[in-house]
């Protein structure tokens, strides 16, 4: 089997494991995705940002989204300098857990270490 089909086997399962552990959906997964993508490149996306983005879905569905991954302590709102007003999005220690894992995944799908 060639190093993606492993790396996407072992993607798929290390996803499962923690959608079903956090109690989470796939949008959810993708959204948080979204979030940590931007975090890490020191663009973070302010939750009225996310709120309107149609490409990620309506409204209403972001709204329950982001409610169930920041009670799932998945994600975390933070305001930027003194204005208040403004909250941002960035992914939790457990976000980042969970990356490292899939980083590991990839090594050991190129290098074939089982």
């Amino acid at each position: 089997m060639n190093s993606y089909l492993k790396f996407t086997n072992l993607k798929n399962a290390l996803e499962e494991e923690f959608m079903q552990l956090h109690s989470i959906s796939q949008f959810e997964m993708k959204l948080l995705e979204v979030i940590s993508v931007k975090a890490s490149i020191n663009q973070p996306l302010k939750i009225t940002d996310v709120m309107g983005s149609r490409q990620l879905g309506s409204p209403c569905t972001i709204h329950r989204s982001l409610w169930s991954i920041r009670e799932n302590g998945l994600a975390i709102a933070f305001h930027l300098g003194s204005d208040r007003r403004t909250k941002y999005l960035c992914a939790s220690d457990i976000v980042h857990t969970y990356y490292s894992h899939l980083g590991a995944a990839l090594i050991q799908a190129v290098t074939g270490d089982s």
